[in-house]
């Protein structure tokens, strides 16, 4: 159960957040982020302000900090797709295929990205918009989960650009969360990326 269910503070089902507290990880280390302890990480959801309280995940919420990135040293890093601040990035010719995106500034391993954004919609939408994205040799769906994909064709940003590449050479990964109650997909860096280079993730 979420914060918005209409059951009572006594329901067993009803998700309480993680216990984690700010600074009790190396300096430069992000609290949550990659951390088994953290409950929030074990079960891939963002830490909400309203019930994670004591890793920080307020104080990177607060817009008064929302582009100080001091604000994330031994503090909360499950807020990302929350806090919405992604890398400088532009559009341009593709060494793999079409069009790219590429970084506009140095970016570190485990750096937020961007949000994968677009429309949400069903499996059976998706498999019949696919069908046509298939004949126009152009498809920009991702799978969300079970029972749902983004589709960014027309509703999506620059990220839907990020061309494929096998793994090992990719130096970008997507990971998908739940954020108050919706699934969000973020993309953060594998390694370290200069600028100018072209961001891939492996399909």
């Amino acid at each position: 159960c979420e914060k918005s269910c209409g059951c009572g503070p006594g329901c067993k089902r009803k998700w309480q957040g993680c216990l984690c507290h700010s600074g009790r990880r190396p300096k430069g280390k992000s609290v949550c982020w990659e951390d088994d302890r953290c409950a929030c990480w074990q079960k891939s959801r963002e830490c909400d302000p309203d019930l994670c309280g004591d890793c920080g995940v307020a104080d990177v919420l607060d817009p008064v900090h929302r582009h100080d990135e001091s604000i994330l040293q031994n503090r909360c890093g499950m807020a990302s797709l929350q806090r919405g601040v992604a890398k400088h990035t532009i559009v341009g010719d593709s060494g793999v295929h079409g069009l790219g995106l590429y970084a506009c500034e140095d970016i570190r391993v485990d750096e937020f990205v961007g949000e994968y954004k677009g429309e949400t919609i069903t499996k059976e939408e998706a498999d019949r918009r696919g069908a046509v994205y298939e004949h126009q040799k152009l498809c920009y769906l991702f799978t969300l989960n079970r029972q749902q994909e983004i589709d960014s064709t027309y509703f999506g940003n620059k990220t839907r650009f990020i061309n494929h590449i096998d793994g090992f050479k990719s130096n970008l990964r997507p990971l998908i969360s739940m954020v108050n109650t919706v699934f969000r997909i973020g993309m953060y860096a594998k390694k370290n990326i200069r600028a100018g280079e072209e961001f891939f993730f492996d399909y």
